[in-house]
């Protein structure tokens, strides 16, 4: 399996939650940018939020 550049997980990240940026919650701890999400995408599917924080996650580790 090939691994995925900054931009496509950015991307991703982007078909999860677009209206918002993953800089908002790159430096958040995991509890503030859930708080964040739920705030600002009127409570999503936790699944949905897993999802999106574990593609942060990756860029992250990409950085």
């Amino acid at each position: 399996m090939t691994e995925k550049t900054i931009d496509q997980l950015i991307d991703e990240a982007h078909d999860y939650f677009n209206l918002s940026s993953i800089y908002e919650v790159m430096d958040c701890e995991e509890s503030q940018a859930r708080a964040f999400l739920n705030q600002k995408y009127d409570n999503p599917d936790t699944k949905r939020v897993d999802a999106y924080l574990q593609v942060v996650q990756q860029v992250k580790q990409m950085l």
